[in-house]
């Protein structure tokens, strides 16, 4: 079993505090696919970006026409897939994984994959372009869902075959953007996302909120972390601040109260206990409301720690944990 010290401080009016457990937490958008992709880009007329795709060209079969057999084709892809070697002209689909960040994270991988040559010469900076995007999805049921996404310039969506979105804007990205409803079914599907690329950066953000695995052996959760009970019971030291806010957590106020005898490094450490000094005031146990917006402050006049609705002044509450260790996740909010 192994003890933690737990020790906040703020200028108050409200705080909660819990460790997390099991359960969702639907506020929390979902981490973004980034391994697994296959990857192919060609490129489009010019102007690129929203016009490309607004021109409802399949720029797959446009290239595979160009470079030779024409067979290919954003349907079949979409719906069928693709394998890493996969022919479109001269070209191959290969695999790839993008950066979970960046404003220009297609862009550095398109060139990094060798894409975007012209007359033999690789581009650094690839503009009238399209990047087509191909990952399998395994779920072990049926979900509705939300697909996140973000782009730099205009993005379509195709899930098993269809298309589900498109966004035909010319703009920068450098996270999601929209948030749209799905139905993912039960076992493999196809995900297939084009970003048109206009000038400047080229970027893609994809993200679901359901329980899958992807080809590239990365899993998600909709079952992520969340706030269990709150924490009420504590220790409790409230002494006076000359500021307060963001400013006031440059100061030892334990110290600064007591001369220096009590410091914040210590209490952190452990070295507070019921009755204890601090200055002319005692460290005092106290069980706080769970919920309301001024809860510190009514716990503090209820243990003569402050007086009613206290103003600069700094709250200090110290408890201890035991646990097995582990990893866990600590909510806040004050």
């Amino acid at each position: 079993m192994k003890r933690s010290i737990l020790l906040f401080s703020l200028c108050f009016i409200t705080v909660f505090m819990f460790m997390g457990t099991n359960a969702a937490d639907a506020q929390d958008p979902p981490d973004k696919i980034t391994k697994g992709w296959l990857w192919m880009s060609v490129s489009t007329s010019s102007p690129g970006g929203l016009d490309a795709l607004a021109s409802k060209v399949d720029w797959l079969k446009e290239a595979s026409g160009k470079l030779g057999g024409g067979n290919v084709t954003e349907a079949k892809v979409a719906t069928n897939g693709v394998k890493a070697g996969d022919k479109v002209g001269d070209l191959q689909w290969t695999k790839g994984d993008i950066a979970a960040v960046g404003d220009n994270n297609v862009n550095d991988l398109m060139v990094k994959l060798g894409f975007g040559k012209i007359k033999g010469k690789l581009q650094s900076d690839i503009d009238d372009a399209v990047s087509y995007a191909v990952i399998t999805l395994d779920a072990p049921k049926e979900q509705k869902a939300t697909l996140h996404t973000g782009s730099d310039d205009a993005i379509q969506v195709w899930l098993d075959g269809k298309s589900i979105l498109r966004v035909e804007k010319n703009r920068g990205a450098g996270n999601y953007q929209e948030k749209n409803p799905i139905t993912l079914k039960r076992g493999k599907s196809i995900l297939m996302v084009a970003v048109y690329e206009k000038g400047g950066g080229w970027a893609q953000f994809v993200g679901i909120d359901a329980d899958f695995t992807t080809s590239g052996s990365q899993g998600f959760s909709a079952s992520g972390p969340t706030p269990g009970p709150k924490i009420q019971d504590w220790l409790w030291m409230a002494v006076p601040s000359t500021k307060c806010g963001k400013d006031a957590t440059t100061t030892d106020w334990l110290a600064e109260a007591s001369g220096g005898e009590v410091t914040e490094k210590g209490v952190a450490a452990g070295r507070a206990r019921a009755g204890q000094t601090v200055g002319k005031l005692k460290w005092t146990e106290g069980k706080i409301a769970a919920v309301g917006n001024n809860n510190i402050n009514d716990l503090m006049v209820k243990l003569k720690l402050a007086a009613a609705d206290s103003d600069n002044i700094v709250s200090y509450a110290a408890t201890h944990i035991y646990t097995p260790g582990g990893k866990t996740n600590l909510h806040t909010g004050s």
